[in-house]
């Protein structure tokens, strides 16, 4: 969100008792369905699930009414998710990406029995990611420890993962509680012939005004059902299991536009051989080869980390200020001289999927 407002309790209460002396019909999904505010506001939708939404953000979930009152719950991940897959071309090393813990809450990892590391190092800055770390051997045990919020004093947690599969390549995501997931709540009132809504996180003291169907708004709204859609084909396909490239860039694909490779466990389109040139000053927007990731089990308990049991070196360290030491991703190219003015696709490369947050 551009700007997010405390929206006042004494307020709130105010707009609610002049409400529900104006009115006492009762309102219902297709009554309210619409997109409420420009450039930042909330939509909702006639099957009661709405989206917040702003600068970089969409943040799906479900609303209902109590009485005049409605009540909105925004869908939440697990703090810690980890995707695993078999990939033969790192023999008994391991490789893993870390997604989301740049610039978060201070979080920790644990391999096996080894000491703890912190992920970043305090004050760390300029990221570049993808972060990806790897190990000379095959990691049995996975333990992330973090935060339930971004709040210093809240519960803390861990999450440990138990490799009895023999995965060897990684991707761990952390989701930590942000004001976009909490519950809220709001009310629909009317100021002459438009139709506002006023939440109680978000808005401000003049909430989100509803916008008029015209046909601009009608091509807009066609677009927003779009990404509604996307986001729940996102979701299935999450449960399936993640589709990424070598970098780590996830993809919505059909399986049946690839030809999948038991000896490699990989993912290679049909039509593979086209656009390399293209690729190679794109590697990150490169959908021909991709490898599954599924979903892992984690067992999840208290998570108090020990000063004394932190390793001094982070898993990750990069400083503006000291760039030479700093991380830097390694697994691309060096790309040739003026290679990306050369190079023109001859297809463009398909979106990616739309992500919560």
């Amino acid at each position: 969100m551009k700007k997010i407002f405390a929206f006042a309790f004494i307020a709130l209460m105010a707009i609610k008792l002049s409400f529900a002396q104006s009115s006492n019909k009762e309102m219902d999904y297709k009554e309210v369905s619409g997109r409420y505010g420009s450039n930042e506001g909330i939509c909702l939708f006639e099957d009661g699930e709405f989206m917040l939404y702003g600068y970089a953000t969409a943040v799906f979930g479900r609303y209902s009414f109590n009485k005049n009152e409605l009540n909105f719950y925004p869908d939440r991940s697990e703090l810690f998710e980890v995707y695993a897959t078999l990939n033969k071309s790192i023999g008994d090393s391991t490789k893993i990406n870390f997604v989301g813990f740049d610039g978060r809450s201070p979080t920790f990892i644990r391999f096996a029995e080894h000491g703890i590391h912190q992920v970043f190092n305090e004050d760390a800055n300029c990221f570049d990611g993808p972060f990806v770390y790897q190990l000379p051997h095959q990691a049995t045990t996975i333990t992330l420890y973090g935060q339930v919020n971004r709040d210093l004093d809240s519960h803390k947690v861990a999450y440990t993962y138990q490799n009895r599969d023999g995965y060897n390549d990684f991707i761990l995501a952390y989701s930590p509680g942000q004001k976009e997931n909490e519950d809220f709540n709001g009310i629909i009132t009317k100021e002459g012939k438009l139709a506002v809504i006023k939440l109680s996180n978000y808005g401000g003291d003049t909430g989100y005004f509803k916008n008029k169907a015209d046909e601009d708004e009608q091509k807009q709204w066609m677009e927003i059902l779009e990404m509604k859609e996307q986001y729940h084909q996102s979701k299935i396909a999450t449960q399936n299991g993640v589709l990424a490239n070598k970098h780590y860039q996830t993809f919505l694909r059909n399986e049946g536009d690839y030809h999948f490779d038991q000896a490699t466990y990989l993912y290679t389109s049909k039509t593979a051989p086209e656009n390399d040139e293209y690729f190679l000053s794109s590697p990150f927007s490169d959908d021909r080869y991709l490898r599954r990731f599924q979903k892992q089990e984690l067992t999840k308990t208290n998570g108090t980390v020990i000063t004394s049991n932190i390793l001094p070196k982070p898993v990750f360290y990069t400083v503006c200020e000291d760039p030479e030491k700093s991380y830097h991703y390694s697994g691309l190219p060096k790309p040739k001289e003026n290679e990306r003015e050369k190079m023109i696709p001859t297809t463009a490369p398909a979106p990616l999927p739309i992500k919560n947050n």
